[in-house]
């Protein structure tokens, strides 16, 4: 099966602007970037991923009708609606679009196999004096807290100058246990209970 990374961004797009919910940090949805996924998938394959994986108990009921021929999506409302072709075949299907190599295409002779790769490293998870905001640690007795987000950071860190070597570009995002963002909740210390 081929992949189809498309569909979440297909469904997700089409349920936020029927929904007309759209964050205002994001830019507005342009439908004619999945033009390049045009009959890339029979009907079936697609039918299958939206009800199975994507979209299942019905979920995109009234935001994508499938035709014998194509999908087409609900993008808002007065609006005419996307219409993605499927393919008549999956033989007949066009290739579609990747923007990754797999490891057998990596020419293991090269000294810089990632030259050209643009990588980014989410870690997840806040760590340090953070963790417990998370409930992401937790202690044995006495010793030390294994605490998730200090771990995944440091696997992180050991993994930047690896790529690098191999020529990728890395960013890592974000570079400390700290939380990203500058405010910080006031924790309220819980009360112990009134003796009776």
């Amino acid at each position: 099966m081929r992949p189809y990374h498309f569909l979440p961004l297909l469904f997700l797009g089409s349920l936020s602007l029927a929904t007309a919910k759209l964050t205002p940090l994001a830019p507005k949805p342009d439908w004619h970037d999945l033009d390049k996924y045009q009959q890339t998938i029979t009907r079936s394959e697609f039918t299958d991923l939206l009800n199975r994986i994507y979209a299942p108990g019905g979920a995109a009921k009234g935001l994508i009708d499938i035709t014998s021929g194509s999908a087409k999506i609900r993008t808002s409302e007065g609006r005419p609606p996307y219409v993605l072709k499927f393919a008549a075949t999956q033989g007949s299907a066009q290739p579609v679009p990747k923007y990754w190599r797999a490891r057998r295409e990596i020419a293991p002779s090269t000294s810089q196999p990632l030259s050209g790769l643009k990588i980014a490293i989410d870690p997840g998870h806040i760590g340090g004096k953070w963790a417990k905001i998370e409930e992401r640690w937790f202690q044995i007795g006495n010793s030390k807290p294994v605490v998730e987000g200090d771990m995944t950071l440091q696997v992180a860190k050991l993994l930047v100058p690896r790529l690098k070597a191999m020529g990728a570009e890395v960013w890592l995002v974000p570079r400390s246990s700290a939380p990203l963002l500058p405010h910080r909740c006031a924790r309220k210390k819980k009360k112990p209970p009134a003796a009776r």
